[in-house]
């Protein structure tokens, strides 16, 4: 119940749509996986206008999963392409 003299807002939600550049590697060892040369990557994918990467390794015997992500700093702005509220979007799919 709101307090007395506060005007009750109505929010709407929704979902948003937004397309990141980014880039996944996944390695077939540990090895591999540790062996990465991560500054190299980044400053390769900064180039190249990615926003993220992940590196991934799975080892599928001991059901040990590996990763490191990393957020690449950068000036451009978010662009939304577009917005649906999230109910239009549950019937949609």
């Amino acid at each position: 119940m709101p307090e007395a003299g506060v005007e009750k807002q109505q929010t709407l939600g929704g979902l948003l749509h937004q397309e990141i550049k980014g880039l996944f590697l996944h390695t077939n060892t540990i090895e591999e996986f540790n062996a990465l040369d991560l500054e190299s990557i980044s400053r390769q994918i900064k180039e190249e206008g990615h926003w993220f990467y992940v590196t991934i390794f799975g080892d599928l015997k001991g059901y040990n999963f590996h990763y490191k992500f990393n957020l690449i700093e950068t000036q451009t702005e978010f662009k939304i392409l577009k917005a649906n509220k999230l109910a239009k979007f549950l019937n949609a799919e």
